[in-house]
């Protein structure tokens, strides 16, 4: 979606500028539920969401205490990483991470993180488009269902080890 976003504001450095921007506070905006709940509930909540997604408790104590030390930089860096961008807000949290470290390191992932994904929407959206063109309403449709799929599957195998 967002490198779609991308394509539409090609040739607009401002527009261009505003997706980026727009990307990166919704990002900070939207990490800060989990982030207050974690920050508010602490390790049961962070071993509990751990037990779902098949993560053992003993990696997440590791880093929580390696976000705790290193605050904004731990934050920064664990927000580029695929696969736990999403749980660094309730790690964050956990670890106590001053709400302004967190948001600062948060908002400057996204921008790296954004500014990537927005570049090659108006690099390579032209292309795209052009390509993908016939195919749109079972893209439409396919994408969701096989990450539907896939996150069904994943949780019926986390049940089945338990």
């Amino acid at each position: 979606m967002i490198a779609f976003y991308g394509y539409r504001a090609q040739g607009d450095p401002l527009a261009l500028a505003r997706v980026i921007l727009t990307c990166a506070a919704a990002s900070t905006t939207g990490t800060l539920v989990p982030y207050f709940i974690a920050r508010r509930w602490g390790l049961p909540v962070a071993h509990r969401f751990a037990g779902w997604l098949d993560v053992d408790t003993r990696t997440v104590d590791t880093w929580i205490d390696r976000v705790h030390r290193n605050g904004f930089r731990a934050v920064l860096i664990g927000r580029l990483i695929p696969g736990l961008r999403v749980a660094m807000s309730l790690v964050a949290g956990t670890a106590e991470v001053p709400v302004t470290r967190f948001s600062a390191g948060v908002f400057v992932a996204a921008m790296i993180y954004w500014t990537g994904w927005v570049l090659l929407g108006a690099l390579v959206g032209p292309q795209v488009d052009d390509l993908i063109e016939p195919y749109i309403g079972y893209i439409a449709v396919g994408i969701p269902v096989v990450f539907i799929t896939l996150f069904v599957l994943r949780v019926i195998v986390v049940r089945r080890r338990r």
